[in-house]
């Protein structure tokens, strides 16, 4: 459950992932009947929590405005992982949603690329154009964040 929690945190932010983590649970209990194997378990368990965190936006009225804001501004992604330095997890926030969706699943989750892209529902050469996105992103960001300020510098 800490893969979905983690995938949650970071598509719809940690504020919300307890409860679509529990909607998860719930939705995955009513389809268990339906599971035909076609896919890993865990690929199958991250596509329920993938349409979880869709319904979450679309529920709210706002993906458009949130996919905005999630470009322009980070959200905290406070402890969605130890494993992770803070810098990095605050930088995801700044990525497109399609971009981080691709990062976390991929790098963070460690999700081969082709189960990504099925998951996501796009070809494996989406995922890695995304990674690649993503990778360049947060390098850029993160030289930002280790950048003193002019002010600091001058004297």
């Amino acid at each position: 459950m800490d893969d979905v929690w983690r995938y949650c945190a970071s598509i719809i932010g940690p504020a919300r992932a307890d409860d679509a983590t529990q909607e998860t649970l719930i939705r995955v209990v009513k389809a268990l009947p339906r599971f035909r194997g076609e896919s890993s378990a865990r690929t199958w368990l991250l596509s329920i929590t993938r349409f979880v965190c869709i319904d979450d936006i679309r529920a709210r009225g706002r993906q458009k405005r949130i996919f905005d804001k999630l470009s322009a501004q980070p959200f905290e992604l406070e402890s969605v992982s130890e494993h992770h330095p803070p810098e990095l997890l605050e930088v995801l926030g700044l990525l497109r949603t399609d971009q981080r969706e691709a990062f976390v699943l991929t790098q963070i989750m460690a999700l081969p690329y082709q189960e990504a892209a099925d998951l996501v529902g796009c070809p494996i050469g989406t995922i890695r154009s995304r990674v690649a996105r993503a990778r360049a992103g947060l390098i850029e960001l993160l030289d930002e964040v280790d950048e003193p300020l002019e002010d600091e510098t001058a004297g």
